[in-house]
């Protein structure tokens, strides 16, 4: 997360990002999706302005100030096929900038843990 106004709202929009359900599942299934990564800066409870947001998996940019960039999604694709991926957003509100790390939910994740009692 780049360009918050605080690096408490830069690690709170991080932090909803990389727990999303949906963005954990659309990782492992490569899912170009930006829809789902804005969706979740947008609950994170932080105000920002979509307007000038940016979305880049690793150094590819998917959304430019608050519109699709003209990538296809099978090149949008690609830097998700990573072992590790990077998801930047950019806010341009400010200086403050936040890291989360997490991982993906995969099938075999899901069903293991839907069977699983306490």
């Amino acid at each position: 997360m780049e360009g918050a106004r605080s690096v408490e709202d830069a690690q709170q929009m991080a932090m909803t990002v990389a727990t999303s359900p949906l963005v954990k599942t659309a990782a492992y299934g490569e899912d170009s999706n930006w829809g789902r990564i804005l969706a979740a800066v947008g609950r994170s409870g932080v105000s920002f302005d979509p307007s000038k947001v940016d979305i880049s998996f690793g150094t590819l940019c998917v959304f430019r100030h608050g519109a699709p960039t003209a990538v296809s999604a099978e090149k949008a694709r690609e830097p998700l096929k990573a072992k590790e991926v990077t998801l930047r957003i950019h806010l341009h509100a400010g200086q403050a900038t936040g890291f989360y790390w997490t991982c993906d939910f995969t099938g075999q994740y899901v069903d293991i843990n839907a069977r699983y009692r306490t």
